[in-house]
């Protein structure tokens, strides 16, 4: 078995890809100022005591604020700085879960929230097993070799043909219909509640058909960094006989995973439930928004991204070629804002040329001199 771990990086936003025989595995994405994660442990500031709620609302050095349970930590009184750490990740409207931490010598009076100990977030979970290691930012490649991962600096970038297939992964990784081989599908849907996952024949046979489900849906909570609580509608038709397969396919699959994930197994209306610790945001979650009419679309930040990157590499292709990005107004002002912009103009010697596009949310072209 052959695994490698792709490690790219654009600041503000580091990507990881997991492969094992040359197909993904491990997926993860982390953003700067994405929040807290379940394990850090930070100095907060105490906002406001809510009675309501039998909670406290705690400044956190960014991010949403989190909750305090108050019989966890009676007496508090609002502008107190304390010490706590990350219980749950914060999810859509809620914020972090947090606990007091035992000791509060660090939270000296008029603390600044700051963070003290950052919890392992989900490139890091994929750094766990020894594993060979490319990536293409030096920094990063040099502080993996003196934490002794065998790791190889692409100093020219990924192969045109690996970055299409990184692309790709996050690109099959966000919609809610997975195909599955033969012309079945699973259709993941994530809500505040819980994620309802369906499993679908189409055309497919369905002998083994629920256990090759099963499989894809271990692989496919771990790349979305999916959490909570799920139920899964598996074919009702063979599901009597695939009960303990189904049982040991998850356990066998979800037994290398990070994030605790608890078996709950079947319910009497012939639903299959778990549960997996939440660890972060999911990657929708991370790169995604709530679209006005319903559904989900990219957010201004990722399709700017998205630009910086192609930007990035179609310069290494041709040099001598004078490059422009132009942007839809929304996208525009995100790479404005974007922790990239300043590098890669450093990079070129001179500013990017960013012009306002139509709605097609951007485009290369040959800059006007």
């Amino acid at each position: 078995m052959s695994e490698l771990l792709q490690i790219n990086v654009l600041p503000g936003e580091t990507r990881g890809f997991l492969w094992v025989d040359g197909r993904l595995q491990g997926l993860a994405v982390e953003r700067d100022g994405a929040g807290a994660r379940a394990g850090d442990r930070a100095v907060g500031r105490v906002l406001r005591l809510d009675r309501r709620l039998q909670g406290a609302f705690v400044a956190l050095p960014e991010g949403p604020d989190g909750l305090l349970p108050l019989n966890e930590a009676p007496g508090l009184s609002e502008g107190q700085a304390l010490a706590v750490r990350v219980k749950r990740a914060a999810s859509e409207d809620k914020g972090p879960r947090l606990a007091l931490e035992a000791d509060q010598a660090l939270a000296e009076s008029g603390a600044v929230p700051r963070w003290l100990l950052r919890g392992a977030g989900p490139l890091e979970a994929l750094l766990a097993l020894d594993r060979p290691v490319e990536c293409d930012d030096p920094a990063l490649a040099q502080a993996l070799r003196a934490r002794d991962f065998v790791t190889r600096h692409l100093a020219a970038g990924f192969p045109s043909a690996d970055q299409a297939a990184q692309d790709e992964a996050v690109e099959q990784a966000l919609p809610p219909v997975v195909a599955l081989p033969g012309g079945g599908s699973l259709i993941v849907e994530a809500g505040r509640a819980l994620t309802a996952i369906d499993v679908n024949l189409g055309a497919a046979e369905p002998q083994g058909f629920n256990l090759l489900a099963a499989a894809e849906i271990a692989r496919q909570v771990r790349l979305r960094a999916l959490g909570g609580r799920f139920v899964v509608d598996f074919l009702a038709g063979a599901r009597q006989a695939d009960d303990r397969a189904i049982h040991v396919t998850l356990h066998r699959d979800f037994g290398a995973d990070p994030a605790r994930t608890r078996l709950v197994g079947w319910s009497r209306g012939g639903l299959y439930e778990f549960t997996r610790r939440r660890l972060g945001p999911s990657l929708a979650e991370t790169l995604l928004e709530p679209a006005p009419y319903g559904g989900w679309r990219k957010q201004a930040r990722t399709l700017g991204g998205e630009a910086l990157r192609a930007l990035e590499r179609a310069r290494r292709a041709t040099p001598a070629t004078r490059l422009a990005l132009a942007l839809r107004p929304d996208v525009l002002a995100a790479v404005r804002l974007h922790p990239a912009l300043a590098w890669l103009e450093a990079r070129g010697g001179r500013p990017l040329a960013l012009l306002a596009g139509g709605p097609e949310p951007w485009r290369l072209e040959a800059e006007s001199v």
